[in-house]
């Protein structure tokens, strides 16, 4: 046997694997789940290895280490320190870098330099400091900070270092609030509440914030900045205000998930000019009343609407909900190929809020002989005590 795609030997006992076990033709190989501590610089130089999974072992890199000819490589769970100068630099095919769950706590601004590195992953680590000077020169286009409770300031290289990024995951930082970065001087350390306002996220396309500690979205409108976004993520926060211009300029936006907020009221130009929005999630708020017409004014193809677990009565849950319902069926059902949404279902979620649907027949009966056979079509679901 000269040529295998993958070979799997994770969950296993293995603590040493000498060089010449893999002097073979792998494209793939999964050692995840073993007692590896160390692995010679010179274990794959004969294999034709792309892609690697060694996590959930004890392994603690040198500055020499076998992944010269890898793409991909998950290193999670193990051992890791701080990442030194030219660490990753034999790697030059890498493009996609895992090294969540360790011990890092510092590294080094040339600790992925020769590196074209698509998507660098650095969830739950220990350092205080990122520094950005790691990342310049790469074509990134993810990078994960999640879980980094720790970190409290960046090191800036320069206000376009983020600018190919289009996923960037800021999530459980303990992120207190968005503000406005006001010295004409460029520094030397920025403390995370001033990323959104100094660098450029021109390319952005997925930001994660949720599980935060964020309690207002002011009118500073960080958001206008990111031009391309369309999926934003503020759940699990302590979000008590939104300014009504704080989503100014998002005309791509298609996805925002506010859920499990302080959320009260929202006003009626929230979501002004956001026509491509599709999906929102205002579920495991405190909202008493909602200006639907207003609100998704200016939405055409709103196709998932979660409004449970809230404080919502009759004044919400009426015919004006089920009109806005009703329009944005008949757009979607005439450009239904083109729409970015999950599945494609058209739904609402209206259980747990303070509506008493046994006695507003005429909104159900509204609902099941006006729209039943529609909306079935799209599989709408309308959920209720």
């Amino acid at each position: 046997m000269h040529h295998l795609e993958m070979l799997f030997l994770s969950h296993n006992l293995i603590d040493e694997i000498s060089v010449g076990t893999f002097d073979l033709t792998i494209h793939n190989l999964d050692l995840s789940y073993n007692n590896l501590t160390q692995l010679d610089p010179d274990l794959f130089v004969k294999t034709d290895l792309s892609t690697l999974s060694l996590s959930n072992n004890y392994i603690s890199l040198s500055a020499s280490n076998p992944f010269s000819k890898l793409q991909w490589i998950c290193l999670n769970r193990n051992k890791l320190g701080d990442l030194t100068a030219d660490m990753f630099s034999a790697c030059r095919n890498m493009k996609r870098l895992y090294l969540s769950c360790n011990e890092i706590k510092h590294i080094d601004q040339h600790a992925f330099r020769g590196l074209k590195l698509h998507e660098l992953f650095l969830e739950d680590n220990l350092f205080t400091v990122f520094d950005t000077r790691c990342i310049v020169g790469q074509n990134l286009q993810t990078l994960s900070l999640k879980g980094n409770d720790h970190m409290k300031h960046m090191r800036v290289a320069h206000p376009n270092v983020f600018k190919s990024l289009t996923s960037f995951d800021m999530s459980f930082t303990n992120l207190t609030k968005l503000c406005e970065f006001t010295d004409s001087k460029v520094p030397t350390k920025l403390s995370i509440e001033h990323i959104f306002s100094f660098f450029r996220f021109t390319s952005l396309k997925k930001l994660d914030l949720s599980h935060n500690k964020l309690s207002e979205l002011s009118d500073e409108a960080f958001f206008k900045r990111m031009p391309a976004l369309q999926r934003l993520s503020l759940s699990h926060n302590q979000l008590v205000k939104i300014h009504p211009d704080a989503f100014v300029g998002q005309i791509k936006l298609c996805q925002i998930n506010l859920s499990h907020n302080q959320l009260v009221e929202l006003h009626n130009h929230t979501f002004i000019n956001q026509a491509m929005l599709c999906e929102v999630n205002l579920s495991h708020n405190s909202l008493t009343y909602l200006n639907i017409e207003h609100l998704f004014f200016s939405t055409n193809f709103l196709a998932w609407l979660d409004l449970s677990h809230n404080r919502l009565d009759e004044r919400t849950i009426n015919k004006s909900l089920f009109n806005v319902l009703k329009m944005a069926f008949d757009q979607i059902n005439s450009e239904i190929k083109k729409l970015p949404v999950r599945e494609k279902i058209l739904k609402v979620k209206l259980e747990n809020n303070l509506y008493d649907y046994e006695k507003d027949e005429e909104v159900m009966n509204e609902l099941t002989s006006r729209y039943a056979h529609a909306f079935y079509n799209q599989r709408f679901h309308l959920n209720h005590n």
